[in-house]
């Protein structure tokens, strides 16, 4: 369930993002990555395994996108878009 409902999230923007032009088409491409990457992390601060005593889930959850992207390279600024 969890997995269905958090890949619902992108079907509105990849139905915007369908209309662009290729160079726009591209960049939107990795925000698209980006939005799945927050939607798949979002609810793992409900796991015992990244729940903090001090943070609220969702927190956690950012705080485990965030290692998971800075383990891939990604750009601060792309990390602070998740």
């Amino acid at each position: 369930m969890w997995f269905s409902t958090s890949g619902k999230s992108l079907v509105p923007y990849r139905q915007c993002s369908a209309a662009r032009t290729s160079r726009v088409s591209m960049l939107l491409a990795r925000g698209t990555e980006l939005l799945y990457v927050g939607a798949m992390f979002h609810d793992l601060g409900l796991v015992p395994a990244y729940s903090s005593a001090s943070d609220r889930f969702e927190v956690d959850g950012a705080n485990a996108a965030r290692d998971f992207l800075q383990g891939h390279n990604l750009s601060e600024q792309e990390i602070e878009q998740v």
